[in-house]
């Protein structure tokens, strides 16, 4: 290696769940992080930025895709996504030899949804685990981060009827508010319109989200903070809001958030 050159902040792993596995430099162990994309799909590269940059802060992360028939030109189905494979990716990912044993979960939009619901659903879960018999054993996340997500559960997310030319009256889904989401097999309690609850999660919660956001209103997430303060859960919930910024971060709000998660992750699972 020249005078010139420097080591990459990061590597590549080949890792599970049909994603990469990126590494921090060096051979520490070092907390993890699984991000969960949103409506845009596994293919999208969200999710993979955001995984690079939290390898090149100092975690290990990784960025399952868990939508359903997508590809590199079209975002799969967000229906009936088993959240169990998806606290199985947590597991796994405490388990590595990499890690500390600290995993955090961090999503955006519908992503943000997918890693609330996880993980109120490992919290109760876990607490259950000395009455039932589990199919293996479940701990709840470090520490969740949610970004613009919304406070009730959306119904399933069909690509076809959002791709240019499509008429969604036209889908065979049309005004069927079908489940998003199933916990081992069973859509019970995860039907769309129901609120999202966090009264079993009690770690660390970071929630954000522009305050113009023209998708879902930043009042979800408010909902949420206050549910959290209601349950004496404020002091271990923190909560930023973007003024003027829509669903996504423009990028000099996006950089502060940046500076925010690395700060919230480093803290927990450190």
């Amino acid at each position: 290696m020249s005078s010139k050159e420097s080591r990459a902040p990061f590597t590549f792993s080949p890792g599970f769940a049909g994603s990469w596995l990126y590494l921090p430099a060096g051979n520490e162990k070092a907390g993890a992080v699984v991000v969960l994309h949103g409506s845009d799909g596994g293919w999208s590269g969200w999710a993979h930025w955001q995984a690079l940059l939290l390898a090149g802060q100092g975690f290990i992360a990784i960025a399952p895709n868990y939508s359903k028939g997508g590809n590199l030109w079209h975002a799969g189905d967000i229906h009936a996504v088993p959240l169990d494979e998806t606290a199985a990716v947590v597991e796994r990912l405490r388990h590595h030899p990499r890690c500390n044993g600290r995993v955090g979960l961090f999503g955006g939009s519908r992503g943000a949804e997918h890693a609330l619901l996880l993980a109120n659903l490992m919290a109760q879960h876990a607490g259950d685990q000395n009455q039932s018999a589990q199919p293996h054993e479940i701990y709840p996340p470090d520490a969740v981060a949610a970004h613009a997500p919304h406070d009730h559960i959306v119904a399933a997310f069909f690509a076809e009827a959002h791709r240019p030319g499509a008429n969604p009256s036209e889908s065979e889904h049309y005004d069927r508010p079908l489940p998003a989401w199933a916990w081992y097999d069973s859509s019970a309690g995860l039907e769309p319109g129901t609120p999202i609850s966090l009264s079993h999660y009690k770690g660390p919660l970071f929630l954000s989200h522009g305050e113009a956001d023209d998708v879902w209103s930043a009042d979800c997430t408010r909902a949420l903070a206050h549910q959290r303060a209601v349950a004496g859960q404020e002091s271990a919930t923190e909560v930023y809001l973007y003024p003027g910024e829509g669903h996504s971060l423009g990028p000099i709000a996006a950089t502060l958030q940046a500076q925010r998660l690395k700060a919230f992750f480093t803290r927990c699972l450190s």
